[in-house]
């Protein structure tokens, strides 16, 4: 027997660690396989409640007082034939809900006076009609102040 054959059996010291090799290339990605069918489609929900409404005309008065408690309320006054005082709405407001009033006269200017509920927001109140235009006031209710504040005040161009 040799002496290089006895020495292999002897482990030696460690060597230094390499240097570590590049990267090698990524793998094949797989497919992403099938997609299942498409489920089954639920029934249709209720309709919601319509939202409440409120519509009053009157030909001409003296005095109106609109309804408030809906959602949405328009009074439409169609000939008014005389002065005109617009009282406070009835009912108990919520705050957002709208109010449209529509006023012509029936020919002749008539004076216009208002209920201190309503405020004005964007513009003055107007304090008569226009001899055969109509107008239009709409309100927004403000539950902070308790007032209908005027946010639109329009009057036809032509009679």
């Amino acid at each position: 027997m040799y002496l290089t054959d006895l020495l292999k059996g002897i482990p030696g010291d460690t060597g230094p660690t390499g240097p570590i090799g590049p990267t090698g290339p990524t793998g094949y990605t797989g497919s992403d396989g099938n997609n299942g069918p498409t489920g089954y489609t639920g029934p249709t929900g209720p309709t919601g409640p319509e939202p409440s409404k409120n519509s009053d005309s009157v030909t001409s008065a003296s005095s109106i007082t609109p309804t408030g408690d809906s959602s949405a309320n328009a009074f439409y006054v169609t000939a008014l034939a005389t002065n005109l005082t617009i009282n406070a709405p009835s009912g108990i407001p919520v705050n957002g809900n709208t109010l449209l009033i529509r006023i012509k006269d029936n020919g002749t200017t008539r004076n216009l006076t208002w209920n201190s509920i309503y405020e004005k927001y964007v513009v003055e109140f107007p304090e008569s009609t226009d001899a055969s235009k109509t107008m239009y006031f709409g309100f927004i209710y403000n539950s902070s102040s308790s007032t209908w504040d005027l946010i639109l005040c329009a009057t036809s161009l032509e009679s």
